[in-house]
C-alpha cells in the first residue's frame, strides 16, 4: 500500500483490527479514524506518517493496541489520550514526539506495555506512570529526558509485573530501577 489512508475508513463502524503495518503510507492520520468506535487493534508501524496523532483518537475507548512506532510523528501527545481506557500495548517508539509525556497516561489503567523509545520526549518521566499496576514493560530511552525516573514507577518494578524497565541511566536520567541503562 503507498499513499494516505482514506477518509472513507472512519464509516467501517463495524472494523475491529485494521493492520496497515510495514507499507509506504504517509501523510496525517485522518480524524475519520477515531470513529471507528468498535476498533481494538489498530497497527501502523513502519510507514511515514507524519504530523500529531490527532485528538481525537481519545475517543477509541475499546482500543486495546496501538502500534504507530517507526514513522514521523511530531508534536505532543495528547492528554486526550486518557480516554483510550482499554490500551494495553502502546508502542510508540522511534518517532519524532516531543514536549513531556502527558500525566494523563497514568488513567490508562489496563497498560501493560509502553514503548515510547528513540522520541525527542523532554522533561521528567510523570510519576503517574505509578498509577499503571499492570505495566509489564517501560522504554523510555533515547530521549532527552532529565531528572529521574519517579520512585513510583520503581514501586512497580519491586512489587508488580514489571520487569522491563529501559532509559538512559548511563547519561541522562538516574534510575535506581531500570533492569537496562543505555
Amino acid at each position: 500500500l503507498s499513499g494516505t489512508v482514506p477518509t472513507e475508513l472512519g464509516v467501517l463502524y463495524k472494523l475491529d483490527d485494521l493492520q496497515m503495518y510495514e507499507n509506504g503510507l504517509k501523510g496525517k492520520l485522518p480524524v475519520e479514524l477515531a470513529f471507528l468506535s468498535g476498533l481494538t487493534t489498530l497497527y501502523l508501524d513502519s510507514n511515514g506518517f507524519t504530523g500529531s496523532l490527532p485528538e481525537e483518537f481519545g475517543e477509541m475507548h475499546a482500543l486495546e493496541e496501538l502500534y504507530i512506532s517507526s514513522n514521523k510523528f511530531t508534536g505532543q501527545l495528547p492528554p486526550t489520550i486518557r480516554g483510550m481506557k482499554s490500551l494495553k500495548y502502546f508502542r510508540g517508539s522511534d518517532n519524532q514526539f516531543e514536549g513531556n509525556i502527558p500525566t494523563d497516561i497514568g488513567k490508562l489503567l489496563k497498560l501493560e506495555y509502553l514503548m515510547l523509545d528513540s522520541n525527542n520526549f523532554t522533561g521528567n518521566p510523570p510519576i503517574e506512570l505509578g498509577e499503571l499496576k499492570e505495566l509489564k514493560a517501560v522504554h523510555l530511552h533515547d530521549n532527552n529526558f532529565s531528572g529521574e525516573v519517579p520512585e513510583s514507577v520503581c514501586d512497580l518494578r519491586n512489587s508488580f509485573f514489571l520487569n522491563d524497565l529501559q532509559a538512559d541511566c548511563e547519561d541522562d536520567i538516574v534510575c535506581a530501577c531500570c533492569t537496562m541503562c543505555h
